[in-house]
């Protein structure tokens, strides 16, 4: 069904919340989490609904009518079971996770898991992977890309004080990952660097665990109506990724679901949506390096993300 497959970052510059709805915990709203690994993740489903939603809210004409191709009819125009979407958005992966550090104020911590699992998403696209996967690290110990991220030989990463270790291997992941995962434009060049010196490989224990532990949980109260002030009945907490944060999703892309003995395909032609390369182009016009608002909280100005998306024969 899908003929090309394309790697998608989500860059966080504000606080997210992709709101697992159920608490069993002291967070009234926590994250959703894989259940595996405990990892802070966005389901596919929701990513897509925010993704349409920039793309096609708004759009008229020739847009919206691309817009039900690519993402499958939304009710309004046609009938929604006329045919699938010509796009699948995977679930949202954590990456890097930021974590205060007693030097550079804080670090990109990542884990072996992570970016394995990178690794294998971006071979299936030819996406151009000249580095290696990192043995894990010894526990009290973390490799680092250089010198910027240590103090006294350490890694001091909130109570955590770790041997760090610099790994030549690990500059070729935090090149690409710079190069490819964030937006080419100049505000994003200081981050890009910021990777190259202050990426860390931690444990895959320890990671998990920094990831349950150092996330942005805020405090919430409801305004009642009537008074003007708190409703005392309303307080609550609500978790996020903190700015920084790096997720990843695999992005599959096919040519659009036309009938047979249809005369569809004269209008796919001329909306550039005829294949499944025609439909990458059209989608990566509309997102690449773009901002956009993705999981709950947006009044309050939460789930800002830039979009990076990386095609076959990129770096």
């Amino acid at each position: 069904m899908y003929e090309r497959a394309m790697l998608m970052f989500l860059y966080a510059n504000s606080p997210v919340h992709f709101g697992a709805g159920v608490s069993l915990g002291a967070v009234d709203l926590p994250v959703q989490r894989e259940r595996h690994t405990g990892y802070p993740m966005a389901q596919g489903s929701g990513l897509k609904g925010a993704i349409r939603h920039h793309v096609a809210g708004r759009a008229t004409g020739d847009e919206r009518e691309a817009s039900q191709w690519v993402f499958g009819p939304d009710g309004e125009d046609r009938q929604a079971s006329a045919h699938a979407g010509a796009v699948a958005f995977g679930d949202g992966r954590l990456l890097l996770f930021p974590v205060r550090s007693l030097v550079g104020t804080f670090a990109y911590c990542t884990s072996v898991v992570a970016l394995g699992r990178l690794r294998r998403d971006a071979e299936l696209l030819g996406a151009g992977i000249d580095w290696a996967v990192p043995s894990t690290p010894p526990d009290g110990t973390a490799w680092v890309t250089g010198q910027d991220a240590l103090a006294s030989g350490k890694v001091v990463l909130e109570d955590f004080d770790l041997k760090g270790e610099v790994s030549e291997d690990l500059r070729k992941v935090a090149a690409w990952i710079g190069a490819c995962a964030l937006p080419v434009a100049p505000a994003f060049e200081h981050f890009r660097k910021r990777i190259e010196t202050h990426l860390v490989v931690l444990n895959d224990d320890l990671f998990a665990h920094l990831t349950r532990l150092a996330t942005v949980v805020e405090p919430h109260v409801k305004i009642d109506d009537d008074t003007g002030t708190a409703s005392g009945s309303a307080f609550f907490y609500a978790e996020h990724l903190p700015p920084d944060s790096l997720m990843w999703s695999l992005v599959g892309v096919g040519r659009p679901h036309v009938r047979r003995n249809g005369d569809d395909g004269a209008d796919l032609a001329r909306l550039g949506i005829a294949d499944a390369g025609g439909v990458g182009r059209w989608l990566r016009e509309r997102l690449d390096g773009k901002p956009l608002q993705v999981g709950a909280e947006a009044t309050t100005g939460r789930g800002l993300v830039h979009v990076r998306l990386v095609t076959e024969g990129q770096p």
